[in-house]
């Protein structure tokens, strides 16, 4: 599957986020307007991210995209 230039942007901002350590993982959902298909489309390109990141980014998906 090919992604597209968001998502392929999302994958770097997520790259940034766990080189700081998740410390606002929210944060970094909201600034990109991380929507739920989306997320689907990356999150195994994203296997790095630790449970805490997964949970948080889900979290927010959960608030934010209903």
């Amino acid at each position: 599957m090919r992604l597209t230039k968001q998502e392929e942007f999302a994958i770097q901002q997520f790259t940034g986020m766990h080189a700081s350590e998740g410390i606002n993982v929210y944060a970094v959902c909201l600034s990109m307007n991380l929507e739920e298909d989306e997320w689907k489309n990356i999150k195994n390109d994203c296997y790095w991210l630790s449970n805490y990141e997964i949970d948080e980014i889900e979290e927010y998906i959960k608030e934010n995209n209903t």
